[in-house]
């Protein structure tokens, strides 16, 4: 067996699981006992012991493998997301090797990720430090430099790492989202380009490369951006990413559909507008409820409101419909079951004329 290994939990960074609501119940019995059952969950070898200490815990853990190298378990604490155990033990491992690359790095990066930004720039820039040519740890600091909002000095940090490790994706997109925050585009689109083609399947690539383009404005690149998106939201529809590629293509959709009649009133949006007021005056608030959220579903992998080709179906309701169609119906239906919910795309003018119709026409 290794010699045992003890390292101090604050009370503040105490595991969820574990940490009680009430400082005084830091000695208490059943505290320790939940503490020790929690610790031994996470060090499967070995035997473990906890006991109170003014301002947390300790815990000492004595494998009994005795080859057993303790920043490797590290690391796969780490990698199973158990940071509330991982942190603490590399900082242990800090103490005893405070030159340790690896730990710097995966404390440094740890850290970032749990919010301690402070310790984390200190950490990984002495890391640098030691190790100029570590390209990795500069791409961490840069993105704790940026979490922190020291833009420039991120910056820096992520032109270190390219110049190191010119095929790093992450500090690509990581480097070209700040520089299109600083409004340095041209910079930004390079960067961006080559993180999406080393990251073809990556989401935040591809939307910070569209996001790019469509403040460019041309209507190459918003054309680009579209597609973009579109590729984006592909990967994982349900992502909070996705849902902001789906917000800017129906910015993008908006601006075409009212370019398209010369920013005044479209009057096909307002047939179909009145068509949808028709068929839901007969229909249950039920029924118009399922139609509005399969078109919603339906949505959420894009509808295409500029092009008038009827290649959409719905189970609810028969017949082929256009993008366009399918988004009047679904915006007079919400308009009925619900309000409230902003479908990211405005028909209200269309709406509007289409009530007028409807109450003169008498429904």
């Amino acid at each position: 067996m290794r010699p045992p290994i003890r390292f101090t939990v604050a009370r503040e960074f105490l595991p969820i699981q574990i940490a009680p609501s009430d400082p005084r119940e830091l000695e208490s019995a059943s505290f320790l006992e939940a503490a020790k059952r929690f610790y031994e969950s996470q060090f499967e070898d070995g035997t473990v012991e906890v006991k109170s200490v003014p301002g947390g815990l300790e815990v000492t853990w004595a494998p009994e493998e005795a080859g057993l190298d303790p920043f490797e378990y590290a690391v796969e604490l780490l990698q199973k997301r158990q940071y509330e155990v991982a942190v603490p033990f590399l900082q242990h491992l800090l103490d005893d090797e405070p030159d340790h690359p690896g730990v710097l790095f995966n404390l440094g990066m740890a850290e970032s990720d749990l919010g301690k930004l402070d310790d984390a720039i200190v950490h990984l820039k002495t890391l640098v430090e030691k190790d100029p040519k570590h390209g990795h740890g500069w791409v961490a600091l840069g993105v704790a430099q940026a979490r922190a909002g020291q833009i420039d000095d991120a910056i820096a940090a992520l032109n270190e790492a390219v110049r190191i490790v010119p095929d790093d994706p992450y500090a690509r997109r990581n480097l070209g989202a700040l520089l299109g925050k600083k409004g340095l585009l041209a910079d930004a689109l390079t960067h961006l380009r080559e993180a999406v083609r080393l990251l073809p399947a990556d989401q935040q690539a591809l939307y910070g490369l569209a996001h790019t383009l469509l403040t460019l404005g041309g209507d190459d690149q918003v054309a680009e951006a579209d597609g973009l998106f579109q590729r984006a939201v592909a990967i994982d529809p349900e992502s909070d990413v996705a849902e902001v590629c789906r917000k800017e293509r129906g910015q993008i959709a908006q601006c075409a559909f009212r370019a398209n009649a010369g920013g005044h009133l479209r009057m096909d949006a307002v047939m179909y507008c009145l068509g949808a007021m028709r068929t839901f005056a007969k229909l249950s608030k039920e029924d118009v409820r399922k139609i509005a959220f399969e078109i919603a579903m339906l949505g959420t992998k894009g509808l295409d409101v500029n092009d008038p080709a009827q290649k959409y179906q719905l189970r609810s309701l028969p017949g082929r419909f256009s993008g366009l169609h399918l988004v009047s119906i679904e915006y007079v239906g919400f308009k009925l079951v619900d309000p409230s919910v902003d479908l990211g795309f405005d028909l209200s003018q269309e709406y509007r004329q289409a009530q007028l119709l409807f109450g003169g026409s008498g429904g």
